[in-house]
């Protein structure tokens, strides 16, 4: 079972750059992973990137909005450049609206929509076209 779950060595693209991302990145780097950290802010990433790194992982940043479709491609690239594959792919970025049902604005439904499901599939097709 340990070998089935073993990911020494493999690449792990994290999306949402803040603290849930910094979480996955440190078990999946002490579990011997690579790591591929995104956010909308480059600051952010970078803080990320900082603080796993202080930790001994190795780990590329890449900036980005997951809610512009058209840079998602982009992504992927830059990770492959970096570190020849993606194995795992943690679709943490995502986005909420606090109102109830009744109140719920459309805009504020279609973003939430568009990061939370949208941007996931879009990264996901990308990232399995490219291994």
């Amino acid at each position: 079972m340990k070998k089935l779950f073993d990911i020494q060595g493999k690449v792990a693209l994290i999306t949402g750059g803040r603290a849930a991302s910094v979480a996955d990145g440190r078990g999946a780097g002490r579990d011997g992973a690579k790591l591929a950290i995104t956010a909308r802010k480059q600051g952010e990433a970078g803080r990320s990137s900082r603080h796993l790194g202080k930790q001994g992982y190795e780990v590329l940043t890449i900036a980005g909005d997951l809610s512009r479709f058209d840079t998602i491609p982009g992504w992927s690239t830059k990770a492959l450049a970096k570190f020849g594959t993606i194995d795992i792919l943690v679709n943490n970025a995502g986005a909420t609206w606090g109102a109830p049902a009744e109140e719920y604005p459309a805009e504020a439904w279609h973003k939430v929509i568009n990061l939370n499901v949208n941007a996931v599939f879009f990264l996901t097709q990308d990232v399995a076209a490219a291994a």
